[in-house]
């Protein structure tokens, strides 16, 4: 092998082998939670959170600035107070690409912890994690209003079913 070939050839491995043993692309990201609302057990509630970078400021300081990140593959769960994961899929709003949202249904009250599971284990101000707090259900769900409705229409059809017989009884001649 000629010297420049060397040369080249060992530059190349050496940029290699940087980018197989640099930091995960996470540690310029971090994620803060909006504060997530009191939810009810089966009624479905809205969690977003807020991107931002670190950006140095002295020594090992930084302060984190508003960052859009509109294409990130965010993997965001909600472990139940028994350890159960559900998966939350987030999107980033289009009036604002720093603000991701999504919805799920918790099942069971209790203590709920969002996370965001490709941030987790670096920095602890970039991946914090939030509970949500989640009460016994008043027992009616979309589900149940709809049951409601389809009986109040089933009882008014019955009960207009019953006045028409009853007219049409009496003005038939006997």
């Amino acid at each position: 092998m000629r010297p420049n070939c060397k040369i080249i050839a060992s530059l190349v491995l050496a940029t290699a082998s940087g980018l197989v043993f640099t930091a995960p692309a996470s540690a310029a990201l971090c994620a803060r939670w909006d504060p997530p609302p009191q939810a009810d057990e089966g009624t479905q509630v809205l969690v977003s959170f807020r991107t931002f970078v670190p950006v140095s400021t002295t020594g090992d300081d930084y302060t984190l600035e508003p960052h859009a990140f509109p294409d990130y593959p965010f993997r965001v769960q909600a472990v139940a107070p028994n350890g159960t994961i559900s998966v939350i899929r987030m999107y980033a709003r289009s009036d604002d690409e720093r603000v991701w949202t999504g919805s799920f249904t918790p099942s069971q009250e209790g203590a709920w912890t969002l996370t965001i599971a490709n941030l987790q284990g670096g920095d602890a101000a970039c991946s914090i994690d939030a509970t949500l707090s989640v009460e016994k259900g008043s027992g009616i769900n979309a589900a149940s209003y709809v049951l409601i409705a389809l009986g109040v229409i089933v009882v008014g059809l019955a009960g207009f079913e019953l006045v028409r017989r009853r007219r049409s009884h009496a003005e038939s001649p006997t």
